[in-house]
């Protein structure tokens, strides 16, 4: 643990230098990209951990999107990293063609002026996808705004669906999707570019969402239901049974919305928003079997993502994240939620709900089995992981990650929140339960069920990994 906190402040420079690299390399990516045709095959790299024996061997793999190269192209990077292996693999995806990507766009989003730039690059493929996932059969699907990257892993081949969305009407995917329990379907919502741009405009309460699913050995689509809800739908996921699916936008809606000055400038206003409080939303469950669905009020703001039990497919747990992004940071509009919710005789009801005044944020949480018991591991905002009995939600441990500063709720009740800069978000456990890695972009954690013990992985990692780049959420490979 020692040598955790004496490379903080280490890990905190190299993310600070990281992020002036970051931000002049992709502005030479995105320049190129907007015009260069990218192009070539799928490229494949496997690189060994370094000094390999001092890592303990783990049934675990997940998977990180970030930034690589494809033939001298701009390109994504899907990388799994191996803890039983010891090394990580990655497949280069090359970028589709970016001119003709930003011609379509601007031809249907010319007349949207506030929701320019928040979709412009989403649309060109030109961002890193929020999550990517690895199914049991070996696809890897991320969603890119308006469209999802298909990788067969054991073809090593890279396809685009939808295969046509250059030509056809634009359609914006979900963040994460989700897989069946065989692994060969990809579960997704979208909803209409135009209509999305009516949303953030405030000309339009609701959008037309398609809930859908594609079949990967042949890219067939399969539309599963039609619904006026709202966009920004973080997660969609999916029972174990293939019984059930379930999503949730993840807008932040304020009752009074903050004032237009900084937050250090007008606390009053600030403090009047957050007394105010914030709108909750409702989550949508489907029945896959017959496509009927219901609605739930769900208990606290901002939901982002839901994992299914494994024991039981009638339960699932959701993350209540209480925050409002806001200019270049989040404000914690106070603690966040884990909410343990039921499926059952065509209802969702709230079972259980866990909360304390510094679990906040709860960026991922992963639920896994150790030692017969089943466990949920929540990642909170700076400085702690939780683990939580899934049974009844309370606490099994709380772990000091890092020595940042305690949280403090000012005069305004609220609090400022750095992005992700880094602050560990991400949490993967392993099949056994007995580790737990947390990355941040700038370093990963082993955290060791058995012993209480921590493992910085910063040296063991390859160079090529790319440590010191902005990462997006990891997944476990077939969870």
């Amino acid at each position: 643990m020692a040598n955790v906190h004496l490379n903080y402040h280490l890990r905190r420079a190299l993310s600070t230098r990281a992020l002036l690299h970051e931000a002049l390399a992709y502005k030479a990516v995105l320049s190129e990209a907007l015009f260069s045709r990218n192009s070539g095959t799928l490229i494949t790299e496997t690189v060994p951990f370094r000094e390999a024996d001092e890592v303990p061997a783990a049934p675990l793999r997940f998977i990180v999107p970030h930034a690589g190269r494809n033939q001298g192209h701009p390109a994504l990077r899907f990388s799994i990293v191996d803890f039983g292996d010891k090394n990580i693999k990655s497949w280069n995806v090359p970028l589709p063609p970016s001119r003709k990507a930003n011609a379509l766009f601007k031809a249907h989003i010319k007349r949207y002026q506030p929701a320019y730039l928040r979709l412009r690059l989403p649309f060109m493929g030109a961002g890193i996808p929020h999550c990517a996932h690895v199914s049991k059969a070996g696809y890897i699907c991320a969603s890119n705004g308006f469209y999802n990257h298909v990788i067969n892993t054991r073809l090593d081949q890279a396809r685009a669906f939808p295969e046509d969305y250059l030509t056809a009407t634009p359609m914006h995917y979900s963040k994460q999707g989700n897989f069946s329990s065989d692994g060969l379907y990809w579960y997704f919502v979208r909803w209409p570019l135009v209509g999305w741009a009516d949303m953030i405009d405030g000309k339009a309460d609701t959008v037309p969402c398609q809930v859908g699913r594609i079949f990967l050995p042949e890219l067939r689509e399969e539309v599963l239901l039609d619904i006026d809800y709202q966009e920004e739908t973080h997660e969609i996921a999916c029972s174990p049974d293939d019984r059930h699916a379930v999503f949730c936008t993840f807008k932040q809606e304020l009752c009074l919305p903050y004032p237009r000055a900084s937050f250090f400038s007008s606390r009053h206003g600030y403090k009047l928003s957050h007394e105010a409080g914030m709108k909750t939303q409702q989550l949508v469950t489907v029945d896959l079997q017959t496509s009927r669905h219901w609605f739930t009020k769900i208990p606290a703001p901002v939901i982002g993502h839901h994992v299914f039990d494994p024991d039981d497919p009638n339960v699932f747990y959701s993350s209540a994240h209480n925050v409002v992004f806001h200019e270049l940071n989040a404000i914690l509009e106070g603690p966040a939620t884990l909410i343990k919710f039921r499926i059952a005789d065509g209802r969702t009801v709230v079972e259980k709900k866990y909360s304390d005044d510094q679990f906040l944020r709860i960026f991922q949480h992963e639920v896994f089995k150790y030692r017969n018991e089943t466990y949920i591991a929540v990642m909170s905002y700076p400085r702690y992981l939780y683990i939580l009995h899934a049974q009844d939600l309370d606490l099994y441990k709380k772990i000091e990650i890092s020595p940042a500063a305690h949280v403090e709720f000012g005069e305004t009740g609220s609090a400022l929140c750095e992005r992700s800069r880094g602050v560990y978000f991400t949490v993967n456990a392993s099949d056994d339960g007995r580790f737990i890695v947390l990355g941040s972009d700038a370093d990963f954690l082993m955290f060791d069920m058995a012993t209480d013990e921590i493992l910085d992985l910063h040296k063991h990692l390859p160079r090529e990994f790319g440590i010191g780049e902005s990462i997006p959420h990891t997944r476990t490979c077939g969870r």
